[in-house]
């Protein structure tokens, strides 16, 4: 059963080092068998007051 990790983004205040940190991350992601599933700064709430920048989803092949 695989296994997901969600994320979001509240606010980036440096771009330079957020791009080095998601560089740094997508290997280690791939290292145990995971994907970017969606990665999106598109994102609107249709309920509630959920404002995130971005969201991100990863799935790995299982949960351990």
């Amino acid at each position: 059963m695989p296994g997901y990790l969600n994320g979001q983004l509240k606010e980036i205040t440096d771009a330079d080092a957020f791009g080095a940190y998601q560089g740094a991350a997508g290997p280690v992601v791939m290292q145990y068998g995971g994907k970017l599933v969606l990665n999106s700064t598109k994102v609107s709430a249709k309920d509630g007051d959920w404002t995130p920048t971005g969201v991100v989803v990863l799935e790995f092949e299982s949960v351990e």
